[in-house]
């Protein structure tokens, strides 16, 4: 992998990033407050146990809302930023880093992803 190739796929993987992390707050946020969100004009007293729990709750499921979201972009992020544009193996450099201890899930699922979206191709063709 060239010096050119290795720069641009960087740049390709904080763009991932920014979709994933940044891209999955609205909906996450959006959803939480139209669904459960336990008082979402604010200003609520949080003086009982009963009010700090639900908002001990809420801040879990949107927690759980974001990290969904984040996921499904972080996915689809390979398919918009790195299919049209790049080679598997930057992929697979950017996906699937050698030095990060990766989850066994992420590791299996992420190598199925970038399989099945460079089927028919080598892993040095785009």
């Amino acid at each position: 992998m060239n010096a050119v190739t290795q720069r641009t796929g960087t740049i390709g993987g904080v763009l991932s990033v920014v979709l994933a992390g940044f891209g999955s707050m609205l909906p996450s946020f959006w959803i939480a407050l139209q669904t459960f969100w336990w008082c979402p004009e604010g200003g609520c007293s949080l003086r009982a146990a009963g009010p700090i729990a639900r908002v001990v709750t809420n801040v879990a499921g949107w927690f759980l809302l974001y990290i969904t979201f984040a996921l499904i972009f972080w996915y689809l992020s390979a398919l918009l930023f790195f299919r049209p544009w790049y080679t598997r193996a930057v992929s697979e450099a950017v996906f699937l880093p050698v030095r990060a201890a990766l989850p066994k899930w992420y590791k299996t699922s992420m190598s199925a992803w970038v399989e099945w979206l460079w089927r028919g191709t080598s892993r040095d063709d785009a």
